[in-house]
């Protein structure tokens, strides 16, 4: 869940402000209960104003495919100007072809990112999340600790905790 802050509902939330009547506020001789009335007016015109959305985060589909397919395709391309003699002009075929192959599978994953950032609705957290994936840093989920005991596989950290510091 999240707040939208955009022009229309600062101005929104600014109109609701002035609307306001801050009797309650000036007429009190308590100034806690002046503090808690002028709080209670400023969050109900926040809350009116900013409502909290609910945003879904949709889990992307991994596209490996892209380097899979490439190094597999490549690899076969180069095994076969290594084992097989072939004549200069099949040799330049397969490495035009290489270098096509290579660019179009850049400009295939380019695109897919691009457009992965643009239906996200949090695009830093989108960018970062690719440039994470690209130099191959793991995510907090893939960073699991599990521990055996005996028949047991412990992954709750409390847990691992406990069973580490009977072990030591």
């Amino acid at each position: 869940m999240r707040r939208q802050f955009t022009y229309n509902s600062i101005a929104e939330f600014k109109i609701l402000l002035s609307k306001e009547a801050r009797k309650d506020v000036y007429n009190c001789s308590d100034i806690n209960f002046s503090l808690e009335a002028c709080l209670a007016t400023f969050l109900h015109c926040f809350n009116t104003a900013f409502p909290f959305k609910m945003v879904n985060l949709q889990e992307r589909p991994n596209k490996k495919w892209l380097s899979i397919v490439s190094s597999e395709r490549l690899q076969t391309l180069n095994n076969l100007k290594r084992t097989v003699t072939l004549m200069d002009e099949a040799l330049s075929y397969i490495t035009n072809y290489q270098r096509i192959y290579k660019r179009v599978l850049r400009e295939a994953k380019k695109r897919d990112n691009d457009r992965y950032v643009a239906e996200s609705a949090d695009k830093p957290k989108a960018m970062w999340w690719l440039i994470n994936r690209e130099i191959s840093k793991a995510t907090e989920n893939e960073q699991k600790l599990e521990l055996k005991v005996g028949n047991r596989i412990i992954s709750n950290p409390t847990e691992l905790q406990i069973n580490w510091t009977h072990t030591l």
